[in-house]
């Protein structure tokens, strides 16, 4: 092992002409199984290639287990987000109730104002009629 060096023999293409690469002792090593299992695009494929070879089922399997594994990841993701969002639309719309109900509050104080100084005036209509009647009284008595 310590001599290793590895040796690319396989050029990266999308034609299947690295197969007919293999040398005898690639394929003794199952070099080449290991090759096509790399350049596997689909599962089925990759079932075949376990089929063949055990410890490539075992690949196969850890790949489809880390898959597996992100795909729960992005749905916890996905749940915690929806929590976060669920919770930023709860606690927005409590903001918004208690800022209605402050904006309630200060209309009903408002409309409270309102009549009080209605009230104001209507007093004050009576007694600006009054001092009317009395001047017309004043007037005729001259």
């Amino acid at each position: 092992m310590k001599n290793f060096k590895p040796v690319y023999r396989y050029p990266l293409k999308k034609s299947d002409g690295w197969k007919n690469l293999a040398t005898k002792e690639d394929k003794r090593d199952k070099i080449d199984q290991w090759a096509e299992f790399f350049k596997a695009k689909t599962w089925e494929d990759m079932k075949m290639l376990a089929e063949k070879n055990e410890s490539i089922g075992r690949a196969v399997s850890g790949v489809w287990q880390l898959t597996e594994e992100e795909k729960i990841r992005q749905r916890c993701r996905a749940r915690e987000e929806w929590i976060i969002n669920d919770n930023y639309k709860t606690r927005k719309l409590k903001e918004q109730e208690e800022e209605l109900k402050q904006k309630d509050v200060a209309l009903e104080q408002k409309d409270a104002e309102i009549e009080e100084k209605d009230a104001a005036i209507s007093d004050q209509k009576v007694i600006i009629e009054q001092l009317q009647a009395e001047i017309e009284h004043l007037k005729n008595m001259m």
